[in-house]
């Protein structure tokens, strides 16, 4: 359940910091990725009791994650380009990268909730943890000017958050 939650705010930070170099659309952005959240996620959960539930082998679970941690990173490094950031017309691979991670967090959260106002709460916690992690990115870019990495920050947060779970 902890970790389902981890996951919740690890996922609406790395989001809502990558979404701060989309310049010119920031609130377009904004609210689609929280549509998007709210379908992929709710989609997840429904699936979730759809599925066989894995109870031996809950490495799988961990796995999974760090895998499509790995791929969101990767995507990251080739579909960024300085003017346009991450999410843009041509980076259509990064956007389902996103929907599965989304989806991911919904599936692995709806194993243990199970009540629709969980979902409310879950959603909120994601949205406030969106605007956090697009703050704090904008404070680090502010205060790193000029440093190329600075924008890949938040899928190495990720990645390691996924390493990290995986122990």
């Amino acid at each position: 359940m902890f970790v389902s939650l981890l996951e919740v705010i690890i996922v609406g930070m790395v989001t809502g910091a990558a979404c701060m170099y989309t310049f010119q659309k920031q609130k377009r952005v904004t609210i689609l990725f929280i549509l998007l959240f709210v379908c992929s996620f709710y989609l997840g959960f429904l699936l979730s009791s759809q599925w066989v539930r894995v109870t031996e082998a809950l490495w799988v679970f961990d796995v999974f994650r760090l895998v499509l941690a790995l791929a969101l990173f990767v995507l990251g490094l080739l579909s960024f380009v300085p003017y346009h950031g991450f999410f843009h017309v041509h980076g259509k691979y990064i956007w389902l990268a996103v929907s599965m991670l989304f989806w991911y967090t919904g599936w692995h959260t709806g194993h243990w909730l199970s009540s629709i106002l969980g979902i409310a709460v879950l959603v909120l916690l994601f949205i406030t943890a969106f605007v956090v992690g697009n703050t704090v990115q904008s404070i680090i870019h502010f205060k790193m000017k000029g440093k190329s990495f600075v924008p890949f920050l938040p899928f190495a947060v990720l990645l390691f958050f996924s390493f990290l779970m995986l122990l």
